[in-house]
């Protein structure tokens, strides 16, 4: 019988081991391999021995859906990582590689509501809302926000939190946001990143980074109360964001920016015309042009 069990070591998550215990092996299924001389190495595990890495990524999954430090999420995601790239080298030769869901503009029609297109060479995507047709919000999750359109405008409440549907790698956001007040989150991000209305005034945009990091810029009056352009940039290393005009960057170090979530903030806020476009989770593409909506 074999057994997979997941220990945490340390405070949080900052160590982790994953043991098997059967038959097989007794000992991490990630040690660093790199550390141990070649003399010393055990010898290959046994064709099955997959199935005990599968159950422990399994653990390793469920576990992070417990923590609540990003930190501690990204250290499970290297030790998932770790234990996947022991997993693929084993493919037998007589087994089929995975077949790639070919992205075809049919496909991209039947599975987005906003206007689609897929550059396979880049491995980007494109997406436009005109927020003309209610099909176009089944690319969010309102979750128990109400998706109204007013104006050409989604109105959000404060409070609202409306997350898209695609994780990204990195993406470029642009949009016409209407302000009654800058007070509280517009858009942020699953990896951390927040653009915030703040200020005692309401008169600074400020954009918040994992960690406590933050950049941040006064506005003028013209800018505090009306419809703007927003665009946002968020890549692996980079985020920047311009506000009618003004704007603040600022370097960050992520694996990837995650998804997308449109906020009301402490007093409301409105979005139109919204386009996203950039390099989509590999992964996440390939399950939800299957048909997993990868929500």
């Amino acid at each position: 019988m074999r057994r997979t069990v997941l220990a945490i070591v340390g405070a949080g998550a900052a160590s982790l081991a994953v043991w098997a215990e059967g038959p097989l092996t007794r000992g991490p299924l990630c040690a660093q391999e790199e550390a141990t001389p070649k003399s010393k190495r055990a010898k290959p595990w046994p064709a099955d021995s997959h199935l005990v890495i599968e159950e422990a990524v399994t653990l390793l999954e469920a576990k992070k859906g417990q923590l609540e430090l990003l930190e501690d999420k990204r250290t499970v995601d290297s030790a998932i990582a770790a234990l996947r790239s022991v997993i693929n080298p084993q493919r037998q030769p007589d087994e089929e590689p995975d077949r790639a869901v070919v992205i075809s503009p049919a496909k991209l029609r039947a599975r987005f509501g906003g206007r689609a297109a897929f550059n396979p060479k880049e491995r980007t995507l494109s997406l436009i809302y005109t927020l003309g047709a209610r099909n176009e919000f089944k690319d969010f999750d309102a979750g128990g926000s109400a998706m109204r359109v007013r104006d050409g405008f989604l109105r959000l409440d404060p409070g609202d939190d409306v997350k898209h549907v695609v994780r990204w790698k990195s993406v470029t956001m642009t949009s016409d946001i209407e302000v009654a007040q800058l007070r509280g989150p517009a858009v942020s991000t699953g990896e951390g990143f927040a653009f915030v209305g703040a200020g005692v005034f309401a008169d600074w945009i400020q954009f918040r980074l994992p960690g406590g990091e933050k950049g941040d810029i006064q506005v003028e009056g013209a800018l505090q109360k009306g419809r703007f352009p927003l665009r946002l940039e968020l890549t692996p290393t980079r985020a920047m964001a311009s506000y009618g005009g003004a704007k603040v960057g600022k370097a960050w170090n992520v694996q990837s920016v995650g998804q997308i979530s449109l906020r009301g903030g402490d007093a409301g806020y409105g979005f139109a015309r919204i386009t996203l476009s950039g390099e989509p989770d590999s992964d996440w593409l390939q399950a939800f042009m299957a048909g997993n909506d990868g929500k």
